[in-house]
């Protein structure tokens, strides 16, 4: 729900230029609430200026603020409750963006999904009984590597589930249980999706590895909506020999679509290897998004979107070719921050009269924490097209101060 007078809840603008009245503003918040060790307030602020270049399109600047403050309280006997306002404020009348699913600036310029908005983000009780859990209400649900469930974090306002969820947690084994009824996506209400989403997930914890099995079925309310159903398994694990580390993730899935009385089917899979050692980590992987014939992509409504194929966001909808990416990752300490590197080579998993390649794109970003609560990042992303020719060339980036209380 969206509160038209809480936008001024843009105690943030001065929240991150003044660090001191950011700290006396989160004084006076618990000041409102009762003097409990079992109650905890929490203020995130992110201050982000973004510019995008695309190639056919007017380019695109942002400047916006997003607070997220929550409190958390113990009611007792396991019990817990919840509730977070999230607010978007643009800063400094700098808005030359365009957000097409919550119909600001629609056409007119390069696409920044961070919409005015000012809502509740999370709003649940939760209760936990040794190895049982159960959490009802607006919450954020992460699955994995969250690439089939999760809460695309990047953009000011993130996506969260109205949803019960149970879980068991014993020993070795993990299982969880969601029923959806309202996918909140991060682009403001009115591009919300009321569902009747099923999420099941089992985890078995190796010495050194993690077996995971997982079925997915996604079912929005509107009438021709495209129904999913997604069923496959993960193993990863680590290890370490002496100062050497090494990680790895083996993925396989089988999706099926249904809209408009037609019916497809593709494989997803993922394979990748990271390494630790003296010269930063390297990280080597193959993401493969397979197409049915060119008619339909598998694809991540429900998942986290930025920074898994590129920052670029060229791909937050898998095209119906398909789409497979061969990346390599790079970061490593320095400079009082981290520095990291990635390369993306994109290709059609379906190729048709000999265009199969998407483009590249390299991604740079440099991060610095400092004091207690702060971090400062600065990032890049260029992607260049090859074949096909409605992507265009962008060039996207990034500054953007984050304060954490």
């Amino acid at each position: 729900m969206k509160f038209m007078n809480y936008g001024r809840l843009c105690l943030a603008a001065g929240l991150l230029s003044l660090p001191s009245t950011l700290m006396a503003a989160e004084a006076d918040i618990n000041r409102l609430i009762p003097a409990q060790n079992d109650t905890q307030v929490h203020g995130v602020f992110r201050l982000r200026y973004e510019n995008v270049s695309q190639e056919n399109t007017n380019g695109a600047q942002a400047l916006t603020l997003g607070s997220n403050i929550s409190v958390e309280s113990e009611i007792g006997k396991g019990l817990s409750g919840f509730f977070e306002i999230e607010d978007t404020r643009i800063v400094a009348g700098v808005d030359r963006y365009a957000v097409p699913a919550a119909g600001f600036h629609a056409g007119e310029y390069a696409t920044i999904g961070d919409p005015e908005v000012t809502e509740v983000n999370q709003a649940y009780l939760n209760f936990n009984q040794g190895a049982f859990s159960a959490r009802a209400g607006r919450q954020l649900i992460r699955l994995d590597n969250q690439r089939f469930v999760g809460s695309a974090s990047w953009r000011q306002d993130e996506m969260t589930f109205d949803a019960l969820g149970l879980q068991y947690s014993a020993d070795r084994l993990s299982l969880a249980f969601y029923a959806v009824g309202k996918r909140n996506r991060g682009v403001a209400e009115l591009a919300d999706v009321r569902t009747q989403d099923l999420l099941l997930n089992a985890s078995y914890a190796l010495p050194e590895d993690v077996l995971v099995a997982y079925y997915y079925d996604l079912n929005p309310s509107a009438p021709g909506s495209q129904q999913l159903k997604s069923a496959g398994f993960r193993l990863q694990g680590h290890r370490r020999r002496d100062q050497f580390d090494m990680n790895y993730q083996l993925e396989f899935a089988h999706q099926n679509a249904l809209q408009a009385g037609r019916s497809f089917g593709a494989d997803y899979w993922l394979v990748s290897t990271g390494f630790h050692g003296g010269y930063g980590d390297v990280v080597m992987g193959y993401e493969h998004m397979g197409s049915d014939h060119g008619l339909f992509g598998v694809t991540f409504p429900a998942g986290a979107h930025h920074g898994v194929n590129g920052w670029a966001d060229k791909f937050l909808v898998t095209p119906a070719v398909g789409l497979v990416d061969e990346y390599l990752e790079w970061s490593i300490g320095g400079l009082g921050g981290t520095l990291s590197v990635d390369y993306h080579d994109f290709r059609a998993a379906y190729q048709s009269h000999g265009q199969h390649k998407l483009g590249t794109e390299v991604d740079m970003q440099y991060q610095h924490a400092f004091g207690d609560h702060y971090v400062l990042g600065v990032t890049m992303a260029d992607f260049r097209q090859v074949d096909f020719k409605s992507y265009g060339d962008t060039r996207k980036y990034w500054i953007w101060l984050a304060a954490d209380f």
